[in-house]
């Protein structure tokens, strides 16, 4: 499925395959984020297939590439997030800080429930 939304991106936006790669990752988690906003574990690992989907299909190269375009994404977003009032390290930093925490949050209560 991935691998048709990115072939459809690159056809409606006229875009290279790396980007059309990064557009269709993205709309999947623009689709998801109340998922991952609750830490829903199978969004999680239907993101995580999807992106090992298109590492898999794209090779070393193309994964390369991937990451350069959401990076670059991620950046300009941080930068508009930021606004006049912070900068967009600080913006990125905070967002790392949040995710990181939730996750090792999950991973403690899973693990407590475990035992």
């Amino acid at each position: 499925m991935i691998l048709e939304d990115s072939h459809k991106a690159r056809a409606q936006f006229n875009i290279d395959v790396p980007l059309g790669d990064a557009v269709a990752i993205v709309s999947h988690v623009m689709a998801d984020r109340l998922g991952i906003g609750l830490g829903d574990d199978p969004t999680i690992d239907r993101l995580d297939d999807a992106a090992r989907t298109l590492v898999l299909a794209r090779g070393p190269i193309g994964s390369a590439d991937l990451v350069t375009v959401l990076a670059v994404q991620v950046g300009i977003l941080a930068g508009v997030i930021a606004g006049a009032h912070s900068t967009p390290e600080a913006v990125y930093t905070n967002l790392v800080r949040e995710h990181v925490n939730l996750a090792r949050q999950q991973r403690n209560t899973q693990k407590d429930a475990s035992e």
